[in-house]
C-alpha cells in the first residue's frame, strides 16, 4: 500500500534535479538516494544485495523490458551496483572510479570513443562532431554520455573498466 508524504517546495525542488525528465518520479529519485545511502554507509551488506538481485523477477536481458522496468544491478570487482537507470548507473560508477583512483587509468585514453560520432567519456561533453552530449551525467570534471540502450550502455561500460583492469559482471 502506497503512502502519502509530504515535503517541502525546495525539497521537492531538489528532488527534480536529481530527476530523469519524463522518466523518473518522486519515488524513484527517493528510492535511488536510499540505494546510495545504504551502499556507502555499510546498512546492506553484498551478500544481502546478492539475494536482492537473485529474488528480483525481472529477466536477464535487459533489452526484453518495459524501459520503465529495466532498472540494472551489477558488480564491478567487489562492488554492488543497483540502479533504476542506466544514467544513475554510470554515475555511481564514475564516482566509483573517482573516489577510488581507478580513473586515472583512463585518463591517457579519454576521451573516450564509442564510435567515430561519439564519445563514452569526456573531461568536455562534446562528442568529435561537435555537438554536446545529448543526455551527459558529470562527476568530479568527468563527462560521460547516457543516451544510449540499455545493452549497449553495459557493452561500453565494459570497454571502459577493461581499460582500469576491473572486472564487470551484469547480474540483472
Amino acid at each position: 500500500m502506497s503512502k502519502v508524504i509530504r515535503i517541502s517546495q525546495s525539497i521537492f525542488q531538489r528532488l527534480q534535479k536529481l530527476a530523469i525528465p519524463l522518466e523518473d518520479t518522486s519515488a524513484d529519485v527517493i528510492e535511488r538516494l536510499l540505494d546510495f545511502y545504504d551502499a556507502h554507509r555499510g546498512c546492506e551488506t553484498p551478500a544481502i544485495a546478492a539475494d536482492k538481485v537473485q529474488e528480483r523477477k525481472q529477466t536477464k536481458d535487459p533489452s526484453s523490458r518495459a524501459p520503465r522496468e529495466r532498472g540494472v544491478s551489477v558488480k564491478v570487482e567487489s562492488q554492488f551496483f543497483g540502479a533504476h537507470s542506466l544514467a544513475d548507473l554510470y554515475l555511481q560508477v564514475l564516482r566509483f572510479l573517482c573516489d577510488h583512483a581507478h580513473i586515472q587509468k583512463i585518463e591517457s585514453h579519454l576521451p573516450l570513443s564509442t564510435s567515430r560520432k561519439r564519445y563514452l567519456i569526456a573531461t568536455n561533453p562534446v562528442h568529435p562532431s561537435g555537438r554536446g552530449f545529448f543526455a551527459p551525467i558529470e562527476y568530479d570534471g568527468y563527462f560521460m554520455e547516457t543516451h544510449k540502450s540499455y545493452e549497449t550502455g553495459i557493452k561500453h561500460l565494459r570497454k571502459m573498466l577493461d581499460i582500469c583492469g576491473l572486472s564487470l559482471d551484469y547480474l540483472g
